[in-house]
């Protein structure tokens, strides 16, 4: 499979921030956040987690104030230079399921048609919603409970944290009450980022949900110059978010800016 000029950047790209992620060998923790969703319990981690800032602040009362409005601010800073960007070029999460895609894409795209032959059509495009309630219970739940809500379930966490804590630290490795139930949640992430493409960044992931409204106001964005589309839909095609880019790629809150449509867009007709 021919590699296109932006994707190479993007891959380069997605290599620096992976090994910047895992600084935490050399530097220790600081106090940045991530841009992205990466365990803060991960052997390497050098930064936070913004969810996991947002959960322990709201569930901590106005004392822990300080810390949601430093995400909230962060999240905003990094949205308004660059969107949703940091989905497709840094979070390491994005680039194991590029990864994945690249080896399996073809599965993918013959399970993703007979899905289609059988699901109701509009169920993928409402499936991009279930982000937005995940990140909203995760903000409410935690303030109405008084306990972080995602971070004991976050398949995520067990990738990045969990598994490479207990093959580190085997003997002195703790199993939590909710052990069992993340193995569980974990195991449909396997299958959800094995059978769909960038299924986690379209359906659930709530830092996506946190960056998609950047992206109307972003300096960084997709243009299309319409004078030069020939609709011939290469574009729409290579998106691994599954946007119709002629019609509604421009400002989309889904769009993770990867660039796949301009590397796939023989006439030219894209540009970011």
């Amino acid at each position: 499979m021919k590699i296109g000029k932006i994707a190479k950047y993007r891959i380069i790209s997605q290599a620096i921030f992976f090994v910047v992620a895992n600084l935490g060998f050399i530097i220790g923790m600081t106090g940045i956040v991530y841009p992205f969703f990466y365990c803060y319990a991960s052997p390497g981690a050098c930064a936070s987690c913004p969810l996991g800032i947002i959960e322990h602040s709201v569930s901590g009362g106005m004392l822990m104030a300080g810390m949601f409005l430093y995400v909230i601010f962060f999240i905003a800073l990094v949205g308004l230079v660059f969107g949703r960007a940091a989905c497709g070029w840094a979070c390491p999460i994005g680039a194991l399921q590029d990864a994945i895609n690249a080896v399996a894409g073809k599965l993918q795209t013959r399970l993703n048609n007979r899905a289609a032959a059988v699901l109701p059509s509009r169920l993928p495009g409402k499936m991009k919603y279930v982000k937005y309630g995940l990140l909203a219970y995760v903000v409410l739940g935690s303030a109405v409970l008084a306990l972080p809500t995602f971070t004991d379930l976050c398949p995520v966490g067990v990738l990045t944290g969990t598994f490479p804590q207990l093959a580190l630290n085997p003997g002195s490795f703790a199993f939590g009450q909710y052990f069992a139930v993340g193995m569980i949640i974990f195991s449909l992430f396997v299958a959800l980022i094995v059978l769909v493409g960038r299924g986690w960044c379209r359906w659930f992931c709530p830092i996506g949900a946190m960056f998609a409204g950047t992206n109307k106001i972003s300096i960084l964005k997709l243009r299309l110059r319409g004078d030069k589309c020939v609709n011939c839909n290469a574009c729409s095609k290579s998106c691994p978010m599954a946007i119709n880019v002629p019609e509604d790629a421009e400002r989309n809150p889904e769009c993770i800016l990867c660039g796949r449509c301009v590397d796939a867009c023989k006439f030219d007709a894209l540009r970011m």
